[in-house]
Formats: C-alpha cells, structure tokens, sequence
C-alpha cells in the first residue's frame, strides 16, 4: 500500500533572471533602427513588427518570423510601421502606419497567407493602432474613417470578405486646440469588442477613454478612465486592454476609473471598476498587456506596480503584482515595453530598451516561464504536473 503526504514544491532555487536568456536579444533590434511594437505567438512561430531594418542579424523590413531557432523575412516585408499583428481565417493580419506591403498596394492593413502579401479589401484611409479578432473577423481600431470604401469612424470589421461599420463607431469631438476621438487599443471577448483610446463619444453615448460594442449597439463602461471630472484633450487615454477569466483590464494613462481612484491600470467586471493593487506610480504608463490563465503581464515605462519594484514589466496573479526578475533596462533611451506575448512556456517582450533580466536585449527579449513542480496524491497514486501559463480563453458570456 503507497502513502504519500506531499505538497506542491519549487524543485530548485535560483535567480529569477537566470530565466531571461541573453542570446535571443543580441543582436536583436539595434536601437538606432527603431522598435518593437506588435508581437504575435502561432504555434511555434512568434510574428514580430515594427519599425526595424533587420532583426536577429536578418535584413528585413518591419516584420519577421522566428521559428524557435532562426529568423525568416515574410517575403520583401512591409513599408513602414506595423503596430499590431493577430491571426485570423488561418491567415496573418498586420497593420499599422503603411501605404504597401511586399511591393503590392495595401492602405495601413495587409495579410499574409504564408507566401505572398496581399490587401484587404481596399484598406484604410489612415493609420491603424489596434487589432483584435475571433478567430474569424478582425477588428480594426485606429485613426481612419474609411475601410474598403465604406464611412467607419476610428472602428470597422473585417469578415474575411468586406468592410462594415461598428455602428456611429468613435465620434471625434473639437475641445480647445485638439480633435479628440482615436482608438489606441482593442480586444475581443466573445460578442463583445472593447476599445480604448483618446475619446469622448462611442456610437453617440458618452463614453471617456474606453467603451463596448455588443454587436449591435455601444455601451459605456460606467464613468470611464480619465485623469479628472469633465472634458478636455489632456484627460487621458487608454492604451492597453486584456480580458482575463471574464474580466477587462485596461492600462494607458488615468488616475480615475469609473468612481475610484485607479492610477495608470485598472480592471471592469462588467460597469464596476477597481483598481489592480495600487497600480502604477505616477505618470509612467502602462503601454502593453497579455492574459493568461494564471494572470496578467503588464507591460509600459514604470518602475514601480502595487507599491513593488518592477522594472518595465510585471505580473498580476489575482492577488498580488510579481516583477519579472529584475525586469527591463533601457539605458538611458526613455522607453520601455510596448508588446508582450507569450507560448505558456515562453514569455516574449518587445519595445525600446537594451537590457532585459541585466543581460543586453536589444528590443526584444525572451523569458523562459519557470513553473512549479506539482505532486499530489490521490488513493495509492501519485500525481506530477509542470502547469504552464496558457492563455486565457474564458469568454463573457
């Protein structure tokens, strides 16, 4: 008869920044070449953009693919700035700040099937700073009010065949010397697509900084994100969102979200906001996000989250913020992280900075997810499980 009397255990002890490895980052992205902006993990194959010439000692322009040992160029690569990249119709959407991609003709948003870049449906008339899909549409978020021809303000759908509008979308609105109303973030949760940036208006309804679209009509998450009470150009915006097991988290730059005091992040269970520990110190912000099941990496220019020391980046596990070793470093370069993804066993991060874990990382970065050794007993068996970080999938409902 087996009795066993066992507890979960760390198997081994060492430096969190033994888990950063050195060798990925270098030579990476030089600095003087530009930035890691969009990040997106496919099976073995992590996609990266930006605004580069080369990437891991590969010439190759803004957009790149790692297979886990080498770097390949997606054909002659993308004339300008890609910000965001997601996967959709088992194809490869890019977008961001470009008038042509691989020699062809395509406004701000491009795809690619795995050969050859191609447009997609006529494109934008401006810059796009955020996607997000379903697997089967991409939504696109940005600073346009044109796609494929049809009248979408700041917001439009993909369907794999045309354009449509989200409604009104994001209703650009005069304040004192600005025109206020962009969409900077996106992220899609079941029916639901929510969007951040720097507005004032979703469809109509009133709606600081961020705001819901079920699919049929827009919604306001209760006050809003700002820095204060009324209007004006300088009242923050939103610049990341994550959905978590069934909770938004929004990160960019606010002090208040809805009714509470929420500096720089803060998360929504349905219209109720609250803060996420204390959140970020001052005006740092938070600039990038990516949930999995465990929690939320939360990327930007801090220094400090939830009264911890957290170098650039950091993780939210339910109750409390954790650095990622001793975080990001960027020499003097004022930048930080702008785009993290991740595997489940490999934590990716991409942005402006030099060091990662003190190690030189130009760029772009790699975090090898230590997990726990699990051992329990059940009966007269025993059971061992190494559990990796997965992405959330829970959905609202």
């Amino acid at each position: 008869m087996l009795s066993v009397a066992l507890s979960v255990t760390q198997v081994c002890a060492v430096s969190d920044d033994q888990f950063w490895d050195g060798q990925f980052g270098v030579p990476g992205v030089p600095y003087e070449e530009g930035v890691v902006s969009a990040m997106l993990a496919v099976g073995k194959d992590l996609y990266v953009g930006g605004t580069f010439m080369s990437i891991g000692g590969l010439a190759t322009t803004s957009i790149a693919r790692w297979d886990g040992t080498n770097w390949h160029a997606l054909g002659s690569g993308i004339d300008g700035g890609v910000f965001e990249l997601v996967q959709a119709q088992g194809e490869l959407i890019a977008a961001g700040h470009f008038l042509t991609a691989g020699g062809v003709p395509a406004r701000y948003v491009a795809r690619w099937d795995g050969e050859e870049w191609s447009e997609v449906g006529g494109g934008l008339n401006g810059t796009v700073f955020a996607l997000g899909s379903d697997g089967s549409n991409v939504y696109a978020g940005g600073h346009f009010t044109d796609a494929g021809g049809v009248l979408a303000s700041k917001v439009a759908k993909w369907d794999g065949e045309k354009w449509t509008a989200l409604g009104a979308g994001i209703l650009p609105v005069y304040e004192p010397n600005d025109w206020v109303g962009a969409v900077g973030s996106l992220t899609v949760s079941g029916s639901d697509v929510f969007v951040g940036g720097t507005f004032r208006s979703a469809g109509g309804i009133a709606a600081t900084n961020i705001a819901r679209w079920d699919g049929t009509s827009w919604h306001a998450l209760g006050n809003g994100l700002r820095y204060f009470d009324g209007p004006g150009s300088e009242n923050g915006g939103v610049g990341a969102l994550a959905v978590q097991n069934g909770v938004l988290f929004a990160g960019g730059s606010f002090w208040r979200a809805g009714d509470v005091a929420a500096t720089n992040i803060a998360r929504c269970d349905g219209e109720v906001w609250s803060e996420v520990g204390s959140g970020v110190n001052d005006r740092l912000v938070v600039q990038s996000m990516f949930a999995v099941d465990t929690g939320v990496y939360v990327g930007g220019a801090f220094r400090q989250i939830g009264g911890v020391d957290a170098e650039r980046l950091a993780k939210w596990d339910g109750l409390n913020w954790r650095p990622i070793g001793s975080g990001i470093g960027v020499g003097g370069l004022g930048g930080g992280v702008t785009a993290i993804t991740s595997t489940g066993t490999e934590l990716y991060i991409g942005g402006l900075f030099t060091t990662a874990g003190g190690k030189p990382s130009l760029n772009i970065a790699l975090w090898h997810i230590p997990h726990s050794l699990t051992i329990s007993s059940e009966r007269d068996a025993v059971r061992l499980s190494w559990p990796a970080d997965r992405k959330s999938t829970r959905l609202n409902s």
